[in-house]
């Protein structure tokens, strides 16, 4: 029963275990609420029986849908009573996991210290001996996997900017190859009275463009591949929005129309330095 308040679960129909049923082998099940759906579709799970290693349990409960976390999805869960699951399900008599709830933020490390001091008293471990289980928070986890969306994030930076560097030295060899091709075009517009200006902008612009329509194309690939995403994976009983930030979008404008200056640039002035008469 404490599963309810240290998981902040709530029962959406029938009710969570008794004391009772906790201690004298009853075999009764709580469903999660996606465990529930794929069993019973088309009826009421509560008073049904499922057999669980040739076991009848009865239904007497089923959960709200919490949705998945952490690479888990708690709404596919069957729960027993403990001493059921020991005895009769998986014939042991200890626990291999246990799940406590601490009051404050403040109080975690003290917990873990004190969990562990009453765990090794328990198991009898000696003073310099290693200890048999592993007592671990959900912040320390968050920590760790902070950590590694941290490295994947500056790894798929470093990926990205030399993605960047490469399509930026190829879009300003494009336009070296340009200038040299257009240099008769070039000749006769400054001839005509085109100040170095209006060749830098119409180079830029050319150049601008170029890559303006290459993030353009980048963009709706990955919309098309988050939106593919989001098809697939809640397959998997896992939640995936399908959600594409305004901020995203922009940026990505962005970096590519910068992209097409900063490369474009020297081309640019090169045109510019063009002399008419060489033209």
């Amino acid at each position: 029963s404490e599963l309810i308040e240290v998981e902040n679960i709530k029962v959406e129909k029938g009710r969570f275990f008794f004391a009772e049923e906790e201690s004298d082998l009853s075999r009764v099940v709580v469903l999660g609420a996606t465990r529930a759906k794929d069993l019973f579709p088309d009826r009421d799970p509560i008073g049904e029986v499922v057999t669980i290693k040739k076991s009848p349990f009865k239904v007497i409960g089923v959960l709200e849908e919490r949705g998945s976390a952490a690479f888990s999805n708690p709404d596919g869960l069957i729960f027993v009573p403990l001493e059921t699951a020991q005895k009769i399900l998986l014939g042991i008599n200890y626990l291999n996991f246990a799940r406590g709830k601490v009051d404050t933020p403040e109080n975690i490390e003290r917990t873990l210290v004190d969990m562990e001091s009453l765990l090794r008293k328990r198991h009898d471990i000696e003073e310099g001996e290693e200890s048999d289980f592993s007592v671990r928070s959900t912040k320390a986890a968050l920590g760790i996997l902070t950590s590694i969306t941290d490295v994947l994030k500056y790894f798929l930076i470093a990926i990205a900017s030399i993605s960047l560097l490469v399509g930026g030295i190829g879009i300003m060899n494009s336009m070296l190859i340009s200038v040299s091709q257009r240099i008769r075009e070039i000749g006769l517009r400054k001839a005509v009275g085109a100040r170095p200006v209006h060749i830098i902008t119409q180079f830029l612009i050319e150049s601008s463009l170029v890559t303006l329509i290459g993030g353009i194309i980048g963009i709706v690939f990955g919309i098309f591949v988050a939106y593919l995403a989001a098809l697939i994976i809640p397959r998997f009983d896992y939640e995936w929005e399908f959600l594409i930030p305004i901020s995203s979008v922009i940026i990505g404008f962005s970096v590519s129309f910068a992209i097409g200056l900063l490369f474009g640039l020297y081309p640019a002035l090169k045109a510019s330095r063009v002399s008419p008469m060489e033209a």
